[in-house]
């Protein structure tokens, strides 16, 4: 029987990691699993995901890729899981994870990315300088890497065969994880297709501009330093 991991890693989330247990454990089919990695939150991040029944993986706080690496090589991959991995503020719907492991079930992909699409998105949930930078990335991505298919690079909804996620390798630190898990999945020529997703306001403060621009160039350099 096939059951179903949700990963999620936060940092400072507790406006919207309530909402976002909540609203999993109301998923059909059912979750398996719940994982919040904390990478050492100083609100009440963790209190709020542990009273609602997650299982709370300590992370060093240094980054997202670094916490998810330290998580794998602690955790176990069951060889008959799928493993969803999803931000912990609201911007992403719960409902569209039945979407994302369908293609994974049915056996024709081994990772699937969240695509949002701009006819998806709520008004103003993402500004228009990160919308046109994450294109940009896309596009160079594309180019660099031949994968023609490619839609959002930058997309923090991902659902992982079990095979696909059991040896894998993370060497990126902070936001710019999810460049690195398109480059290894690209080289070790696994199956990835894109699913369209919503998106959605995140609950709680946004980051800076100055934060998404130095994001955006651990993205770009990401990208290059993978491919060559």
């Amino acid at each position: 029987m096939i059951e179903i991991t949700v990963i999620l890693p936060v940092k400072n989330e507790e406006e919207g990691i309530g909402a976002v247990i909540a609203q999993l454990k109301d998923l059909n089919p059912a979750i398996s699993n719940i994982i919040v990695i904390d990478g050492k939150s100083k609100d009440e991040t963790k209190e709020i995901a542990e009273d609602l029944g997650a299982e709370i993986f300590g992370g060093e706080g240094q980054g997202k890729g670094g916490d998810l690496r330290l998580f794998l090589e602690k955790h176990d991959v069951d060889d008959s899981d799928i493993y969803v991995m999803m931000d912990g503020d609201g911007t992403y719907d719960p409902k569209d994870l039945v979407h994302l492991i369908q293609p994974i079930i049915e056996n024709y992909a081994d990772v699937v990315m969240g695509n949002r699409i701009k006819e998806l998105m709520e008004q103003g949930a993402m500004s228009r300088c990160r919308y046109f930078g994450n294109r940009l990335l896309t596009f160079i991505a594309k180019l660099l890497y031949w994968k023609w298919d490619l839609k959002d690079l930058c997309t923090g909804y991902w659902a992982f065969s079990s095979k696909a996620l059991k040896n894998i390798t993370i060497t990126a630190e902070g936001f710019d994880l999810e460049a690195n898990l398109f480059s290894y999945f690209v080289k070790s020529n696994y199956r990835i297709i894109p699913v369209p997703i919503h998106y959605r306001g995140r609950i709680g403060d946004s980051k800076s501009k100055l934060k998404c621009c130095l994001d955006g160039w651990k993205i770009f350099s990401r990208i290059i330093k993978d491919r060559f």
